[in-house]
Order: C-alpha cells, then structure tokens, then sequence
C-alpha cells in the first residue's frame, strides 16, 4: 500500500476540523483519553435551545458515551485495525421550540494518537 499523504491529528486541530475538548469537561463524565469532536458535530451540537449552555451540552454527549461503553445504553461496537469505533444515539433538543428534539447517532473513535497514546474522536456517522 502506498501512502499518499500523511496528516496528523494535531495538523487537524491547527486548521479546525477537530475541536479539543479540554481536560475538565473530559474528567466531569469519566471519559480519560485526549478527545476532540469533529467541526460537523461542534455545529450540530450549537444547534440548541437558549436555555442549554455549551458544557451542558458536551456533558450530555460525554455522559452518553461513557453510558455506552459501560454497556449500559445500546450501542454498536466495531474493531478496528488500529482501535475500535461505537456508534450510539441519544435525543438532543433543538432551537426551533421548547418541544423539538431529534435521535442523534455519534460516533467515537478511540484510536492511536500522533505519540500512539490513546485518543477518542466524536463525529458523525459518516465521517471518517
């Protein structure tokens, strides 16, 4: 196999396409590795309702993981060469109105980072 280009996770998070989550968000839920979210998933999870903070709705995206890894929501769990992914879903209000909210499927890739530490990235189901 040849390799046609090389980027790396910090060359993603100097240009914006993943957001750094920081380390006391990260320790709020129990999640333990450097995580970041994708740009797609940081304006999908901007779409809230005014009384929804920003933390509260990381939180909720952290807290579900953490319910999924301990087997304790449904969630599909693939393997994969270098990690693993699973995909889960969970209700999110929306700013439309007070009443609107959608299933939203996240996924989260827990893989080796530029040092090969464990990372976790949230993104959408499509993304790579």
């Amino acid at each position: 196999m040849q390799i046609i280009d090389k980027i790396t996770r910090q060359t993603l998070i100097d240009d914006g396409s993943l957001i750094v989550i920081e380390d006391e968000e990260l320790a709020k839920a129990g999640v333990k590795f450097p995580s970041c979210v994708t740009s797609n998933l940081y304006v999908l999870m901007e779409d809230k309702p005014v009384y929804e903070s920003d933390e509260a709705r990381l939180y909720d995206l952290l807290y579900m993981f953490t319910m999924a890894a301990e087997g304790k929501i449904q969630a599909k769990v693939t393997v994969l060469p270098n990690g693993e992914e699973m995909e889960y879903s969970f209700i999110l209000n929306d700013s439309v109105s007070v009443d609107a909210s959608r299933k939203v499927t996240i996924k989260a890739v827990v893989a080796p980072g530029d040092n090969l530490e464990p990372t976790l990235t949230f993104m959408l189901p499509y993304e790579d």
